[in-house]
């Protein structure tokens, strides 16, 4: 929620609008708007304004990603054009706004494997055409519940690629109403949780869609080079960089659908694409045995939109290989994980990392059939968990059954989150894998992620001012909390997080801290 402004909330059918309402008259979707609005302005742009500081102190730091020195590239290239692309984006900060009035179809059509797209403009100074709920891969649903996702059906007439798809089943964290909200979530994040929930209220298992934000100029230039570079080479002239936007906030919530990709692709002249991907017990929730592969399917989902770009981008301007991730949270672990995956490096050329990565201590589920038992006990579901598949008894399950389970997991730690399967995050055999490594719990339990492969890909690191802001409450922002209760979090934060040498690092943390404050 740091670089993209956030969409005005439409329902699906409301996305074609009519004539401008009269000035007198303000109906509820255009106050919605304009609540949305004012939310991207206050809480979006500070952010990325945080991230242009960090990125500004590492470019001038002169970041390395490497093991050795003497193994170093430099990067004075990548950080020179992620420089460029942030005053880019720090732009948006001035002319940020939702965008009104009518929505018109564009004129073009895009030939993609499965069948013609005809997408609509979404802003008008400089043109972007969007096109709107692309099926990537078949609805998840009957007898492919707990499935990989397989590629989608093919379809004869043009399809209007005109609205948004349904999120995928998740239940939004709701704060409780009045004064007590403030007990638990920060004033701000309040607002944004409220304003969040009618984007995420169409909620459908047949979710696995994406949206593509196209440059209008670039698809004129091709237009009008393609006669000529087209009989003579292989590939469509003038292909464009494209960015992946992997949402974040949680393994469990939230949407591809509210980010708003227009700004980004206007101002940087690239294809961005926004994706929706199982979440939740849907999608990471390992339902086979202790020697099965099944589970990450929300990760499969991704490998499965990355495949779909690989084969269709070159159709709506977009070049397959210079795919940038950029994810933030949960969703730059998830850029992290695929980065290093043996079944979708290839696919990704770089990607940018905000506030998360594969290292984040809660970016892996360390012990999944703890969570498969527990999901187990709460829908049902009995066998013997080491060996039997879930997957068929919960198939028999309602999505509100699916959902009732909770995970009750230790702070500072995740419930349904991506495991080691073998498959989508492999066991490391590189030597590497054998270096001395700091001795977090997370780094020590993810000996699938290949930690060989970072240095092979151009990789950002971003981190913000208020990291773990959302772990504190509006009473412990506004009016701060005693010694006690600080080194209270502390022993639970270590203790959540490390399996060793817990007080000498409980320790550390608090002299560090002290000195910080004298």
């Amino acid at each position: 929620t740091f670089i993209l402004s956030l969409r005005k909330h439409q329902e699906p059918q409301q996305l074609q609008l009519q004539q401008k309402p009269q000035q007198q008259q303000q109906p509820k979707a255009e106050k919605i708007a304009n609540i949305t609005c004012g939310f991207a302005q206050r809480i979006i742009t500070p952010l990325l304004l945080q991230c242009f500081c960090h990125f500004h102190f590492i470019i001038t730091n002169y970041f390395h990603v490497c093991r050795w020195r003497w193994q170093c590239r430099s990067l004075p290239l990548l950080l020179h054009r992620s420089l460029t692309v942030l005053i880019l984006l720090s732009s948006l900060w001035h002319g940020t706004e939702c965008f009104h009035g009518s929505v018109k179809f564009s004129a073009n059509t895009v030939k993609t494997k499965y069948g013609l797209l005809r997408g609509i403009v979404v802003r008008s100074s400089p043109m972007v055409e969007a096109y709107l709920g692309i099926p990537y891969a078949s609805p998840p649903v009957g007898s492919l519940r707990f499935m990989p996702p397989i590629t989608p059906s093919t379809w004869k007439n043009v399809r209007n690629a005109d609205r948004f798809s349904p999120v995928c089943p998740q239940t939004v964290p709701i704060p409780p109403n009045g004064p007590e909200a403030l007990l638990e979530v920060p004033r701000a994040r309040l607002a944004q949780l409220r304003r969040l929930l009618p984007l995420l209220s169409n909620q459908s298992e047949d979710c696995l869609y994406l949206n593509i934000y196209v440059p209008y100029e670039n698809r004129r230039k091709r237009r009008s080079t393609s006669s000529n570079s087209m009989e003579h080479t292989h590939d469509p002239p003038n292909l464009l960089a494209t960015v992946l936007l992997l949402h974040g906030e949680s393994y469990e919530w939230n949407s591809g659908n509210p980010y708003d990709g227009s700004e980004l692709s206007a101002h940087g002249n690239i294809v961005v694409v926004t994706i929706n991907f199982r979440l939740g017990i849907f999608g990471f929730l390992k339902t086979g045995g202790k020697e099965s592969a099944q589970g990450n399917f929300g990760l499969m989902d991704l490998v499965a939109g990355l495949h779909w770009l690989k084969e269709n981008l070159p159709a709506f301007g977009g070049d397959p290989q210079r795919i940038t991730l950029l994810g933030h949270s949960t969703g730059a672990a998830l850029a992290n994980i695929l980065m290093v995956s043996p079944v979708a490096s290839d696919l990704v050329q770089r990607a940018v990392l905000v506030s998360g990565s594969a290292l984040s201590p809660w970016a892996i589920q360390k012990n999944p059939l703890f969570v498969k038992r527990r999901v187990a006990e709460q829908t049902g579901c009995h066998g013997d968990m080491l060996y039997d598949d879930l997957a068929p008894c919960l198939r028999t399950k309602t999505v509100a059954e699916l959902l009732a389970v909770k995970i009750d997991h230790p702070r500072f730690l995740s419930g349904f989150a991506p495991f080691i399967d073998g498959t989508v995050i492999s066991p490391n055999t590189d030597p590497i894998g054998e270096l001395s490594l700091p001795l977090g719990s997370a780094i020590v339990s993810t000996s699938g992620i290949e930690f060989a492969n970072f240095p092979k890909r151009d990789l950002i690191f971003c981190l913000t001012s208020v990291e773990s802001y959302l772990d504190l409450s509006a009473q412990d922002l506004e009016f701060g909390f005693n010694e006690t209760r600080r080194d209270r979090i502390l022993r639970t934060f270590v203790r959540n997080n490390f399996h060793y040498h817990l007080n000498e690092i409980f320790a550390v943390l608090k002299v560090s801290r002290h000195k910080k404050t004298l």
